[in-house]
């Protein structure tokens, strides 16, 4: 009788710590510097021509051209929207001037686009997040305020690993 009671007292705990893993398990969620204030209604419109490279407060020297998947040596010339997308217009290192354009959607107070968005689902089993977002508005002074979020991020059963981030840059607009 002894067997069967500390069999079941196992088995217990055995099943207890999966449940108590899914209940208790970290979660966490990322603070969203585009909703805070100092940022003006979008009226379906950005345009402007934007500093190439700001210092940040670490001194990393940040390109405007990195937000849009431009080669390092290609400095952007104009930032324009045109309904629900955005056309940046640049100098390539050959000098030829040349246009990109991204799909996206207006916000409230920001464009909106992805230059990656991948997922991958296997319920329970898997599910894998590649993001790479990029969120413009402007401020007050007509600046361009951009959000740069990535999410890379995974699951297998009930183990999970990643990481994801955000960071506020803006560049000053040219008169």
């Amino acid at each position: 009788m002894k067997t069967n009671h500390s069999t079941s007292i196992l088995l217990q705990k055995v099943l207890l710590l999966p449940f108590a893993f899914l209940f208790f398990s970290c979660s966490s969620s990322l603070y969203d510097p585009m909703k805070r204030k100092g940022l003006v209604p979008l009226h379906k419109e950005i345009s402007g021509s934007y500093e190439n490279t700001i210092i940040t407060r670490n001194d990393r020297e940040m390109k405007l051209s990195g937000f849009f998947a431009l080669a390092k040596n290609d400095s952007v010339v104009e930032i324009k929207t045109v309904k629900n997308r955005l056309v940046v217009t640049f100098i390539d290192s050959l000098q030829a001037k040349r246009h990109k354009v991204f799909e996206g959607k207006f916000k409230k107070r920001y464009f909106q686009f992805h230059l990656e968005y991948e997922t991958v689902l296997v319920p329970p089993l898997m599910a894998t997040i590649h993001e790479n977002r990029v969120r413009l508005s402007q401020d007050e002074n007509g600046n361009l305020v951009v959000n740069d979020y990535y999410d890379n991020s995974g699951m297998i059963l009930f183990l999970g690993a990643g990481g994801s981030g955000n960071s506020r840059y803006v560049f000053t607009k040219n008169n």
